[in-house]
Formats: C-alpha cells, structure tokens, sequence
C-alpha cells in the first residue's frame, strides 16, 4: 500500500499475500478488501494486517465493490456471478446469477439499494438486498455514474447513456471523425459538432 503526492510517493505496507486478483478501499480508507482466488481479506491499510477473511466465493473474485454505507461489499467472480457479502458477519447474503460473460465494472445505485454491474454484451441492474434482477441492457458496460444514476454503456460507434431505474435509453453519442460528434436524444433530436 501507498500513499502518493503529486510529488513522491511512499510505501506505507505490504499485504501478506502471495497473490491477488483484485483490490478496493472502503468509503472511509480504513479498509482494504484484496481478493485471493475466492477468498476475500478485509486488511488495514496501516498496517498491512489481514482483520478478517469473508466466508469464500463460488470461484476466483475478479473485481471488488464497496457499497456507499461500507456495511456491504460486492465481489464480481470469474463464475459470471456477483456475490455480496454482508462485512459485519463475514457471509454471504445474496447471489447475482444471470450474467453470460465475467462482470467487468460494479457500481452502486439507489443509496446502495441498487447494484449495477456491466461486462461484455450486457449490463445487469439487481435489487441488492435479494440478488434479484430488475433490469437488463443489451451492450457493454463502460461506465456508471458517482451517483449512479446512469450507465454509459458502448457499442459500434457509439456510446448510450442509460437511467439506471428503468434502464430506459437517455441518449446516445455517435463517434465521428477526428473531434466531431453527434448525440441523439430518445426522441430523436439531433446535435452536434458544427463543422
């Protein structure tokens, strides 16, 4: 673990694993989620110390999410499912089944209600609290919003912006030429570059 300026940065310790896949502080810093194979180590990130390890995943934990209270943590898996683990009793509370491909980005919604998590072809909106599936948007997850409320999801020559409520189509941003671009509203309004 580091600490970075603009001008050095510092080692502050290491994590006593011989490997890992994947890594995520919570909101506050004062934890370190580090996948190793299935297993998951909540470590300080002072000290290097491995707290506690969460009850193991269904198979390798690629990617690691947070929710925006810090009491849930989401472990994407090389199984093409989302585990999420309740932190203060180390287990497993719900099980995101139904994506084809392994989850590429996770991100929250709904104060954490809500879990987003996009791949290749699709992107998957689940009832966090039940692992149940609300939504899902056919194309690839590129990115979800701070609050996330939207999905910018990519396809051939263009990026949609999606609502994550309802996964219904905000925008889309067709890719041009050298600095040109053009978006189309759901209604089909047109803009874009002037020249």
């Amino acid at each position: 673990v580091w600490t970075t300026t603009p001008e050095s940065a510092q080692r502050i310790c290491s994590i006593p694993l011989s490997d890992f896949q994947a890594a995520a502080f919570s909101l506050d810093d004062r934890t370190l989620a580090v996948s190793s194979g299935p297993e998951i180590h909540l470590c300080d990130p002072q000290t290097g110390a491995i707290r506690e390890t969460l009850q193991p995943a269904g198979s390798i934990v690629s990617l690691l999410s947070w929710s925006p209270d810090g009491t849930t943590l989401a472990a994407g898996c090389e199984d093409n499912k989302v585990q999420l683990f309740t932190v203060g009793t180390r287990q497993s509370v719900s099980t995101c089944s139904g994506h084809t491909q392994p989850v590429a980005s996770l991100g929250w919604a709904d104060g954490g209600k809500t879990l987003i998590a996009g791949g290749t072809g699709e992107v998957c909106v689940w009832d966090a609290q039940t692992g149940r599936l609300l939504h899902t948007i056919v194309d690839d997850c590129g990115a979800i919003s701070a609050d996330g409320r939207l999905i910018a999801s990519r396809g051939q020559s263009a990026m949609r912006i999606w609502q994550a409520d309802d996964a219904q189509l905000a925008r889309t941003i067709v890719a041009l030429r050298d600095r040109q671009y053009a978006a189309v509203s759901p209604d089909g309004h047109l803009r874009g570059s002037p020249d």
